[in-house]
């Protein structure tokens, strides 16, 4: 059972207000009407899953044994609610919650991405594993979960029925194509004193692991950050030189040994 107070604050944000709490008891139900798994008196109904939950605005903190069907019952009813899952991403219904899910599962601190499309690196029994981006405290200008909640923010109006992250700033609004993320990226590259016509979108894949190469990451940390199964692939395809400004190389180093 969730915080009271915890719940209603993820509530105000979502904009959500459940009319009922589908796997409940009189004991730790969060709404007044509850669907119980076993008889109680004051139940609406017993076993949420022999009701229909077409047009019903629900709240589910459900048993991690009936997830599953969990899922499979909110896609045949087409229902709307707000879901209590555990972040545990090598369960076989996790990809699908994700997928279902309206806008990025927020953790405190990090968002979680898990991309349901099937990639070059897709093989069967195996697939990238869900991506996560940490809050960086030293400065929150440079962390992505404080622009990813300012994003969200300033595009809520915007979105309707969009589950989508990213849509056009172009009415009517609608999630937009890989082929203007790409426009998007290479915009910023440009903005940033980077030459466009050398370094494209998918270059700040290669760019981040090749740095990482370099960090304390091992590399089979940074192997499955990329979604690649050996080393090779990284060596042959992606790991680039670091080339450094032998100045700006002076200065990291005389900061990092006086501070």
């Amino acid at each position: 059972m969730l915080d009271r107070t915890l719940l209603s604050q993820t509530l105000k944000k979502l904009q959500f207000t459940p009319e009922i709490d589908v796997f409940a008891s009189r004991i730790n139900c969060q709404f007044p009407q509850y669907v119980a798994y076993r008889p109680d008196p004051g139940a609406l109904a017993i076993d949420a899953f022999s009701i229909p939950w077409t047009g019903l605005k629900f709240y589910a903190f459900p048993p991690f044994s009936v997830i599953t069907s969990l899922l499979k019952k909110i896609q045949e009813d087409k229902a709307e609610g707000v879901c209590v899952l555990p972040n545990w991403p090598t369960q076989p219904w996790f990809p699908k919650a994700m997928r279902m899910a309206q806008r990025p599962p927020k953790l405190p601190g990090k968002y979680v991405f898990t991309i349901g499309a099937k990639l070059k690196t897709t093989k069967p029994g195996r697939h990238i594993d869900p991506i996560e981006l940490t809050a960086f405290t030293p400065d929150i200008n440079l962390s992505v979960v404080t622009h990813l909640d300012q994003y969200l923010i300033k595009t809520e109006q915007l979105r309707g029925s969009t589950s989508k992250l990213l849509i056009s700033y172009v009415k009517p609004h609608k999630a937009v194509s890989n082929t203007t993320i790409g426009k998007w990226c290479k915009s910023v590259l440009k903005d940033a004193g980077i030459d466009v016509t050398e370094f494209i979108s998918h270059s700040g894949r290669s760019a981040s692991t090749s740095y990482a190469s370099q960090t304390s990451l091992t590399l089979k940390e940074i192997l499955r950050a990329g979604g690649w199964s050996n080393a090779q692939t990284f060596a042959k395809h992606y790991q680039k030189p670091i080339l450094r400004n032998f100045g700006s190389s002076l200065l990291e180093h005389f900061h990092y040994n006086t501070h």
